[in-house]
């Protein structure tokens, strides 16, 4: 658990400079809503799948 909460700043830091900067905020929000959609299902259809 040590390593894994050592290592989630670096890796927050290059999943924003990779991923999230390069979004518009209006792409942030189309992501989101996907995002919600997925999870609805999952926890709908597929119980204990989505964390």
């Amino acid at each position: 658990m040590a390593a894994i909460e050592a290592a989630a700043p670096l890796h927050l830091d290059g999943v924003r400079h990779c991923f999230v900067d390069l979004l518009t905020p209006e792409q942030l929000e189309i992501l989101g809503d996907i995002a919600e959609t997925v999870s609805e299902h999952l926890h709908s259809d597929h119980p204990g799948s989505a964390g």
